[in-house]
């Protein structure tokens, strides 16, 4: 479900302990390059898996409590963001779920 800063609701990452996977998906490679510059050493630029779409075919991955606790101006960068749920890799979304969308 969406709500009205584009942010889209899921149940990853509930509880505040939480450390999730997620991948961030871009319009072109500049972006995800200075999305992973002011990320630091916990991003790492990977191929775009196959089940999500992405206009440059680069993804970030990287870990955390949730995508909006980000600052804003990065979230900014990204189109998608997804977290991964372990054990869900048999869905139809391979364990991918949406968790913000620009």
């Amino acid at each position: 479900m969406e709500n009205r800063d584009n942010k889209v609701t899921s149940g990853l990452g509930t509880a505040s302990c939480d450390v999730v996977q997620y991948v961030a998906t871009f319009e072109n490679h500049y972006k995800a390059m200075l999305f992973k510059k002011r990320m630091g050493q916990g991003c790492v630029l990977k191929p775009v898996p196959r089940l999500l779409s992405s206009s440059c075919g680069t993804a970030a991955f990287f870990q955390g409590s949730s995508p909006m606790s980000l600052d804003p101006a990065l979230l900014q960068l990204a189109d998608s963001v997804y977290g991964f749920e372990e054990g869900k890799e048999g869905d139809k979304n391979g364990g991918y779920k949406e968790v913000y969308r620009q």
